[in-house]
């Protein structure tokens, strides 16, 4: 499985970037979509030459950046993003161990948001002449084959889709080893919920549909059916499916209007449980 290569100054290969590398405990805790975003920006810096000049950013031929690199770039992502924060609540996390019991039940910030992954990872292109168009699909009540439909052409276009679920949950399968290992299989213990992550594939074996996806720098898999299955429950109403195409100025500006828009009909689907009203842009 192809994805971006982050290599640690121990040697230690990660398959995409880890939330947990920010120094702020706040940003590490609500990280997961600047993460994702970057995942996806440095995919089409890998595969396209003149995005990763744009972007400036030091990812080799065959997808490797080191994790200090990674690092800064995830931060810019982050600044851009604007995920919003409680400053006196960020104040106190910060200066807490991470693993504060309080703060694993009250986030002082929230990362979870199409609106705002969409508008920072545009901005951030356009911040660095590179112009992009969002192509969101709102998943609340999204029947099986429009979804998986949308991800194979984000794949397809993007080479990597950004995943939101919301509140409603699925199962999470994680890896042990580097990279793209798969050995000694395990759920995570309380599946994925109000989480972002990066498609980077389709797995067809074993008879099954799986998404392979990047999660805390490491290897993961989802079964779609489960996941299409949460769907059609308004504890989905702002789960979405995100990529990006190169695209005029105009088209950047236009999209993070739609993406507004896509977030209050995900929001107004949930509340009248009308799967017509879950459309893509």
């Amino acid at each position: 499985m192809e994805f971006v290569r982050v290599v640690g100054d121990d040697g230690r290969v990660y398959f995409g970037g880890n939330q947990d590398w920010f120094q702020s405990h706040t940003r590490a805790r609500g990280g997961c979509g600047p993460v994702s975003g970057s995942n996806v920006l440095l995919m089409m810096a890998w595969k396209r030459e003149d995005v990763r000049a744009k972007l400036g950013v030091r990812i080799s031929g065959d997808g490797v950046i080191s994790q200090d690199d990674y690092v800064v770039f995830m931060n810019d992502v982050y600044d851009t993003m604007g995920t919003w924060e409680i400053p006196v609540l960020r104040w106190i996390y910060d200066r807490c161990r991470r693993d504060n019991q309080f703060f694993r039940r009250v986030s002082p910030n929230n990362g979870r948001s199409i609106y705002g992954y969409v508008k920072g990872v545009l901005r951030f292109g356009a911040q660095h002449g590179l112009y992009l168009k969002a192509h969101a699909l709102s998943t609340v009540f999204c029947d099986y084959d429009t979804g998986l439909s949308f991800i194979r052409k984000g794949l397809d276009m993007c080479g990597a889709v950004g995943l939101l679920t919301s509140y409603n949950r699925h199962e999470l399968t994680l890896f042990h080893g580097e990279y793209n290992c798969q050995d000694a299989p395990y759920q995570a213990p309380d599946g994925m919920q109000n989480h972002f992550v990066t498609v980077t594939g389709i797995d067809l074996s074993n008879g099954l549909i799986r998404l392979v996806v990047s999660t805390w720098g490491r290897i993961a898999m989802i079964d779609y059916a489960e996941l299409a299955a949460s769907w059609q429950y308004r504890k989905a109403l702002d789960s979405a499916l995100i990529y990006f195409t190169p695209a005029t100025s105009a088209e950047t500006a236009e999209s993070i209007k739609e993406a507004a828009r896509i977030l209050r009909t995900a929001v107004c689907c949930s509340i009248w449980k009308s799967s017509d009203s879950a459309k893509k842009s």
